[in-house]
Parts: structure tokens; C-alpha cells; sequence
């Protein structure tokens, strides 16, 4: 808690600075995601993807007329989940057929991210960035849903610093389009993909063989900005 709201008063400060040359604006963004896991930098797992949430701050600095610097502070979900399967009780007898499990992983990041933006248009401003993010793991918890019995949720694995490291990082690539609604406040529509570069496997706890796990997470972010520098000065 101690890092996040120094993270937040970080942001503020550096906000409350570059606004004393009204080059900047503050936002929210928020929106659901699509994530799932990876053997490498491309190829999805043979689990399912699963749609997740996230939200942040985020503050842009003006560098010329097309192109700014943005850094955001957010927090993120990914996960995946995997096939309704039967144990080993009731593959071996099969009246207890009804022995149907699968597995939800839920994994909640605090992410910070810093890209370069590109902005064209008028009206209506269109936008493409790209940059990297490193992401802090939060927690992990694993949901085990059946058929027919009652939804668990328990850490993953059962203790709390094995298997999956403390750390995400990546690149990041993403397009959108933001429109004023008056002279200071423009909202906008962006979809952003955090592509995991880093193997979140740590394997040396509790593998002993290479197995690589790398996330991918597709966010539709919904923004709110605030610019404390007049639009028609910025153009």
C-alpha cells in the first residue's frame, strides 16, 4: 500500500511541475482486457483466454505539436483458464462422471508504463503509441469452478512466492482516437496491448524442466483527460 500511494503521489507531483508550463493534462482510463498466456513472445498456451479488467492514472507531456511523452500508473488483471476435465477418480470409475473441475487463473499487477505518442487530426485526434511497462504481481489466486459443485479460490500455487515470479515487463503498442467536449476535457477510446517479453515461470521453484509462461493482454481503455493548457494553444 506504502508503494502505491507513493506511486500516486509521485504522479501528482510531477503533474502539479509541467503544468507550470501548461504542457500537460492528467487522466483516467479504465475498460476491460483480453489476456491469456504464452509458450514465447507469440504463441498462445493451449488455454483459453479470459476477459479481465483494468484501470490508472495517467499524465502526458506535450514535446512538439504531434508528439508527446506519456507515462501511467494502473492496475491490471490477466489470467487464463483451462478445459473442463475429469479427475483420476472418475476417469477410473465411471459413475463419478460428474467429477468436472477447471481452472481460472486471476493475476493482479500494479503496471507502470512510459511511451511515446503521436497525435494527428482535428476534431477528432487520432492517436498511435508505443513504449514498455514493467508490472509488479500483486497477487495470484487460481478459481476452481465444476459443474456441479461449489466455486473455490485459493492462492496459486499454496504458498505464496513459488512458481511465478514477483515481476512482469514488455512492450507496449496501441492505437485510439479522443475527441474535446470543451476546451479543457477530451475523452477518449484506445486499444493498448501489453505484450510480455519477460518468461513469468520462475524455474527455480518447483520445475525441473524449461517451461515458459509470458503474458499478453489486449485493453480497451475508456479516458477522461484533463489539459491545462487551452486546445486551440496546443495545435
Amino acid at each position: 500500500m506504502k508503494k502505491i500511494i507513493f506511486s500516486i503521489l509521485t504522479l501528482f507531483i510531477i503533474e502539479s511541475v509541467f503544468s507550470q508550463n501548461k504542457k500537460i493534462n492528467i487522466g483516467i482510463d479504465f475498460g476491460p482486457n483480453y489476456s491469456y498466456f504464452k509458450k514465447n513472445s507469440f504463441d498462445k498456451n493451449s488455454n483459453h483466454p479470459v476477459f479481465r479488467f483494468s484501470s490508472g492514472l495517467s499524465i502526458n507531456c506535450l514535446i512538439s505539436k504531434h508528439f508527446s511523452v506519456e507515462t501511467s500508473l494502473s492496475y491490471e488483471q490477466k489470467g487464463d483458464k483451462t478445459d473442463y476435465y475429469h479427475t483420476y477418480l472418475a476417469s477410473a470409475f465411471p459413475p463419478f462422471i460428474y467429477d468436472e473441475w477447471r481452472y481460472i487463473s486471476r493475476f493482479s499487477y500494479l503496471t507502470n508504463s512510459i511511451f511515446l505518442k503521436a497525435t494527428f487530426g482535428k476534431k477528432n485526434e487520432y492517436f498511435v503509441n508505443t513504449g514498455g511497462y514493467i508490472s509488479y504481481l500483486l497477487s495470484k489466486k487460481i478459481i476452481r469452478q465444476s459443474k456441479y459443485f461449489q466455486e473455490e479460490i485459493y492462492d496459486y500455487p499454496d504458498y505464496s512466492d513459488a512458481y511465478i515470479k514477483h515481476y512482469d515487463y514488455g512492450i507496449i503498442v496501441g492505437m485510439g482516437v479522443s475527441r474535446f467536449i470543451n476546451e479543457r476535457i477530451a475523452i477518449s477510446l484506445e486499444l493498448r496491448n501489453n505484450i510480455g517479453i519477460c518468461d513469468i515461470m520462475d524455474q527455480e521453484k518447483g520445475w525441473n524442466y524449461k517451461k515458459t509462461l509470458k503474458t499478453n493482454t489486449f485493453n480497451l481503455l475508456y479516458g477522461v483527460k484533463y489539459f491545462f493548457k487551452l486546445r486551440q494553444a496546443t495545435k
